[in-house]
């Protein structure tokens, strides 16, 4: 049986695969902060992606915009997250929060998801400045493919966990020959 938030994400058009590749080639395209060529990421293996390799941090806003949007798409209503008045996060949009972090730090060829493991200690307001980091738990093998977890945190701007993810994905497919 599919998760929720797959049927979601089915539902509203995502599809992991595309969305990284995407992603990866946006990032793969722009320059560097110093303005030089466009940043080279390291392929994901077994030596750059060491346990506790930290993964390239980032911030992003949750303004009313991007969680209204983010409603839309998943078919959600508005009415769940308002908490005192206040439009607050989805928990939903931390899960999507893996994706810009491990493709903006390694280079790989397969990007399947396969599973997530999410724990959400707080919903924060619209309009929250949140850093998203994290960093590799492990990589192994399993039936030939080569994958690896990675842990991803979701921390306002006072530094509070908002929501922690533990995500597995395939980094390197066994060959189908």
């Amino acid at each position: 049986m599919e998760s929720w938030w797959h049927l979601q994400r089915h539902r509203a058009g995502f599809s992991h695969g595309q969305r990284g590749r995407r992603l990866r080639d946006q990032l793969a395209s722009q320059p560097d902060s110093q303005g030089g060529s466009p940043i080279e990421l390291p392929e994901i293996n077994e030596q750059n992606a060491a346990p506790g390799t930290p993964l390239n941090a980032y911030t992003v806003t949750y303004d009313r915009a991007a969680i209204e949007q983010y409603l839309s798409r998943s078919g959600e209503p508005t009415g769940p997250y308002i908490e005192d008045g206040k439009l607050t996060v989805p928990p939903g949009m931390f899960l999507g929060a893996y994706g810009r972090l491990i493709h903006g730090t390694f280079h790989y060829e397969a990007g399947v998801h396969t599973a997530s493991q999410m724990t959400v200690a707080k919903c924060p307001p619209e309009g929250t400045v949140a850093t998203v980091s994290g960093e590799v738990v492990k990589t192994f093998e399993r039936n030939g493919d080569r994958y690896v977890q990675f842990l991803v945190v979701v921390s306002d701007e006072m530094g509070d966990i908002c929501a922690r993810v533990e995500h597995i994905s395939i980094h390197g497919l066994r060959s189908r020959a």
